[in-house]
């Protein structure tokens, strides 16, 4: 009986160490790379209790790759939500709203994890191509093609005057509503031909 609790007491010491093992730092364990540079990648692995920071920036040179300065493996300590490398250098974890929002952050650069990158750019897309199906929803042009049409009949109009923009246009209203016409029946043609030529390419689910 005495051998069985000390089995037990051995084996709940050997959870709770493993439970306690299972340090905070383990959340900076991955691949991380820099979103506006592909090639800056910082690798931190665990060896036993130790983490191994290995970032790696790849440059490309002709049909080479060489491994550009500021490139380095080295190990860290972890104390709290911060990463020690060595007394100038270090790895911050920012926690974001969602998983795919935390990020590290060394030397002013932000590193996301790779596949969070991924769901972010498809999530971006899901919505530039909503937002792209709700403007064939709209029955004129907007504001600002509407002012960039009539800044093109103003210059053609200007144009047609030899380029003096000091002449009075009084009697070329029946033109410039002439031309906003066209400019309209012409953007409704557009419009129905890349909705089409959209919706092939982007089926509704």
């Amino acid at each position: 009986m005495k051998t069985l609790n000390q089995f037990i007491l051995i084996m709940y010491v050997l959870i709770t160490f493993t439970g306690c093992s299972n340090d905070e730092g383990d959340k900076f364990l991955g691949e991380w790379v820099n979103p506006r540079k592909s090639r800056d990648k910082i690798l931190i692995t665990k060896n036993s209790s130790n983490y191994i920071i290995d970032r790696t920036i790849v440059e490309d040179a002709g049909n080479n790759f060489v491994i550009k300065d500021g490139s380095f493996k080295e190990s860290g300590d972890v104390k709290g939500e911060t990463m020690v490398i060595d007394e100038r250098r270090k790895i911050t974890y920012l926690k974001g709203e969602n998983t795919d929002d935390d990020r590290i952050l060394f030397d002013n650069i932000e590193y996301f994890k790779n596949e969070a990158l991924e769901r972010l750019a498809k999530k971006k897309e899901i919505e530039k191509i909503e937002k792209r199906r709700k403007e064939f929803e709209q029955e004129e042009p907007s504001k600002e093609e509407w002012a960039a049409q009539e800044k093109a009949i103003m210059d053609s109009i200007y144009a047609a005057n030899f380029g003096n923009r000091s002449f009075k246009y009084e009697g070329f209203e029946p033109y410039m509503e002439r031309r906003k016409q066209e400019f309209r029946i012409q953007w409704k043609i557009r419009q129905e031909r890349e909705k089409k030529e959209f919706e092939l390419e982007h089926p509704k689910q």
